[in-house]
């Protein structure tokens, strides 16, 4: 039995670059910035890049196990491909997706339809900049940490935290 050695990038000329914010006090959270660039192929060609984005989106949770992860395809350019929507989170999920004019359209047709004029910024989680999805999820965080706290017996005001706690101005 003869092993070949294997590129997780695989042919596509899809990259990746992974950035983390961690809280080093109690509550300890950690958000995931996993940003793409490159280009998505079309249709079922690009079949291949959405399970390697997949893949890396799997292997960041493993390795990191965030409470959060803003999904960055503003750098990447994204025409066609249906297998795109295994990596795109729920509506209104905690993580953020960020979007540009390279992905926007495509990316609107996954969750509205192929002749769908609605944009994807439209729902909660997707943002046309990084810094609205950083303040979305670190909201999400602190409103999570915060209603654990508040159905805790005793309840300890000091516990609680805000957004500045999490990096955010304002």
């Amino acid at each position: 039995m003869n092993f070949d050695t294997v590129d997780l990038q695989r042919s596509g000329d899809v990259t990746y670059t992974v950035r983390r914010w961690a809280r080093d006090a109690r509550p300890f959270i950690s958000i995931i910035h996993l940003a793409f660039a490159g280009t998505y192929r079309d249709g079922s060609s690009g079949a291949p890049d959405a399970h390697y984005i997949h893949g890396i989106a799997s292997i960041t949770d493993g390795a990191w196990r965030p409470c959060a992860v803003i999904l960055d395809f503003s750098s990447l350019s994204y025409e066609w491909g249906d297998e795109m929507s295994l990596v795109l989170p729920p509506d209104d999920a905690e993580n953020a997706v960020v979007v540009s004019d390279k992905c926007r359209r495509a990316i609107s047709t996954i969750r509205f339809g192929i002749n769908t004029d609605r944009d994807i910024t439209e729902l909660s989680n997707f943002f046309d900049n990084f810094d609205d999805a950083r303040k979305y999820v670190a909201e999400r965080q602190v409103t999570d940490w915060n209603d654990s706290v508040k159905r805790s017996t005793p309840f300890d005001e000091t516990e609680l935290i805000t957004l500045a706690d999490m990096g955010i101005d304002g």
